[in-house]
């Protein structure tokens, strides 16, 4: 049976061997949105405001007395993130709606480190996300996120862990060789993964991931050097792909001078610190710049080290100490030494910088494909929707 028009007019059709009535249809439509919304954690009259729809006309379709139209009910589809035919037709089968974001970061660890404004700015991310998916799913694009098998981080020795997946995450992408130039556009583009940049309230908060179903966000710290936005990045990357379930969030804090971040961190932690350490340094790659692992003393020597791999791999200063000493390059007994007395990082030029967001890029892709009208990438972009003068593409 289809439903359509506010009122109250309704269509019928026939499945052989089954006569569907109006009301044993809109039951179960009713039902869908009913439970569509308790998923994602939303009161009647929250979802009725997302969607600009009169609360009471919500709780009426949720009872199986109809009162929605078509276009209401698409847009609170949209709000719940699933298609609108689950409410439109009772032959779809039933979707799972996923935490609206604000519920999300509410219920997650998140809230231990961020501030209402982060929240929010996390929130509006996840959004994007969502979008995002949504068009790359149309487009056919790839999404290397989906290959990862999450599992517990081993209690001893996380960071092998992290080592292993970080070069099996390598060899799918076999054209990828030596240092990750373009880390951001990478995860976007390859993972599937929303990246935004936000400097968030708290200092010592440098990353966060979230995801609800196929929507994944990762913010990292705008306002620090490349490599530690680079760092983040594949830190995040790590939580993703191993650690975070079909609707989760986390916030990342420390700092990669001090040597607890490197060696006393949770196994969580130690192992997306060494996935993040080995993606941008796989050992083949630093092997054909040191040579064989000597375990060296001497205290130049080892900065040398640090200092090689930081400038040709783009990765920081302290991650580069303790990298280099998990290869074996340099010595147990110096690696304090350097981490107390790190300079500050300098290395930039791995990151092309862009005027657009993932969004917008793939909105602009399918815009060029047809796949889109003009003003879908308009109502899809928001805000940025200046961006378009005309058909042919953005400013």
């Amino acid at each position: 049976m289809s439903v359509g028009g506010s009122g109250g007019r309704w269509s019928r059709s026939f499945v052989p061997g089954n006569v569907l009535t109006v009301g044993s249809a809109l039951g179960e439509l009713g039902r869908r949105l009913a439970a569509a919304r308790r998923d994602a954690g939303l009161e009647t009259d929250d979802l009725a405001r997302k969607a600009a729809v009169e609360p009471e006309r919500v709780g009426a379709f949720e009872a199986g007395q109809g009162g929605l139209g078509a276009a209401q009910l698409v847009r609170l589809a949209k709000v719940l993130g699933v298609s609108p035919g689950q409410f439109l037709h009772d032959q779809i089968p039933t979707e799972r709606a996923f935490p609206e974001p604000h519920v999300l970061l509410k219920t997650a660890t998140v809230g231990a480190y961020l501030d209402r404004g982060d929240q929010d700015a996390i929130a509006q991310g996840l959004e994007r996300a969502r979008r995002f998916s949504m068009i790359g799913t149309a487009l056919g694009t790839e999404d290397l996120a989906r290959l990862a098998v999450p599992s517990a981080a081993p209690a001893d020795n996380a960071h092998e862990d992290g080592y292993r997946r970080a070069l099996e995450v390598r060899r799918w992408m076999p054209e990828r060789h030596g240092p990750l130039r373009d880390l951001r556009r990478l995860v976007e583009d390859r993972f599937g993964i929303f990246v935004l940049p936000h400097n968030f309230a708290p200092a010592d908060v440098w990353g966060a991931a979230a995801r609800s179903g196929e929507a994944r966000l990762i913010a990292f710290r705008a306002d620090r050097p490349e490599t530690a936005g680079r760092f983040a990045i594949a830190h995040e990357l790590a939580h993703h792909l191993y650690d975070l379930g079909e609707a989760a969030a986390r916030a990342d804090e420390g700092h990669e001078g001090d040597r607890r971040f490197w060696f006393e961190p949770p196994p969580i932690e130690k192992r997306a610190n060494a996935f993040a350490a080995m993606l941008l340094a796989p050992t083949d790659a630093v092997a054909q710049h040191l040579g064989r692992p000597q375990q060296t003393e001497d205290l130049t020597s080892a900065r040398d080290i640090a200092n090689t791999v930081s400038q040709f791999f783009g990765l920081g200063f302290a991650a580069s100490v303790w990298h280099s000493h998990n290869l074996k390059y340099i010595s147990r007994d110096v690696v304090p030494v350097l981490l107390d007395t790190a300079p500050a990082d300098h290395v930039s030029g791995f990151e092309e910088p862009s005027a657009y967001d993932a969004l917008e890029r793939r909105v602009f892709m399918a815009l060029a494909r047809d796949a889109i009208s003009l003003g879908r990438a308009r109502e899809l972009i928001g805000a940025r929707a200046d961006l378009f003068v005309a058909v042919d593409g953005p400013r």
